[in-house]
């Protein structure tokens, strides 16, 4: 893989982790997952036990239950009228989220009239979760649209990282085509270089023949002149011996 191609297979992933770092936040927000019902569980056994406890307290002290509504009460002023007194630490952390900053909210919590009194804050708790939140008076219509844009950037986010995979599939195998190729190369390369040699070799023994040759060429010559020399001679000598021959006939006669 390429120092590009590993570049751009982080950024995916980076890009990956921070949309769904996002997207984890929004459903941690608005109570939505693809498993709420996992996620709003410990919610609702912790709203349940804080529900046994104050049970409890206000069975063992009625007096001082109703003192502390009567002050929590007090501490109200101002506040949107809800049919149940906020008695959880929890509403502080609520109130303090960003999102509810951005998009203040004005909830009446009307659906909850319709349980006891006792069970409202809890409920409201438990059923604050953005398929529950429109009924009891929050405004969540920017919420939904941000978190149908998250979501489909995540669709198009895990598409692209499929796709990623197929690349960096395709990359790895055609990486080691390429690598038994060159292999293969490398070996053609050192035959080449091999066969170039013994070239070089036989070209080299075939000049020191056609010197050798060229010398035995050159004794040739002067053994074939000395041949013709004689030849000449042995002409010479029979051509004299006849004419003698004939002179010697003439005299006799």
């Amino acid at each position: 893989m390429s120092y590009e191609d590993a570049m751009v297979e982080a950024e995916i992933e980076d890009s990956a982790m921070d949309i769904e770092t996002i997207i984890e936040g929004s459903m941690a927000v608005t109570g939505i997952s693809a498993t709420a019902s996992t996620h709003d569980q410990p919610l609702s056994l912790c709203i349940d036990e804080m529900h046994s406890v104050k049970a409890i307290e206000c069975s063992s002290n009625p007096a001082g239950t109703a003192k502390q509504q009567n002050e929590d009460g007090g501490a109200q002023v101002g506040q949107p009228h809800f049919p149940f007194v906020r008695n959880f630490p929890l509403w502080e952390n609520i109130d303090s989220m960003d999102v509810f900053k951005r998009f203040p909210q004005k909830p009446h919590f009307h659906p909850l009239l319709k349980c006891k009194e006792v069970c409202r804050e809890g409920s409201a708790l438990g059923e604050m979760a953005l398929a529950d939140l429109e009924m009891l008076g929050f405004d969540v219509t920017a919420v939904w649209d941000r978190l149908k844009e998250l979501l489909e950037m995540k669709v198009k986010l895990g598409q692209l990282q499929n796709r990623s995979q197929e690349v960096d599939i395709q990359i790895t195998a055609y990486s080691h085509d390429r690598t038994r190729n060159n292999e293969t190369i490398s070996r053609i390369d050192k035959d080449i270089k091999d066969l170039q040699e013994k070239r070089a070799t036989l070209m080299s023994i075939d000049a020191a023949k056609g010197s050798e040759i060229c010398k035995l060429q050159s004794k040739a010559n002067a053994i074939t002149e000395g041949i013709q020399s004689i030849h000449c001679d042995f002409e010479k000598l029979d051509v004299t011996a006849w004419i003698l021959n004939g002179v010697f006939n003439l005299n006799c006669h």
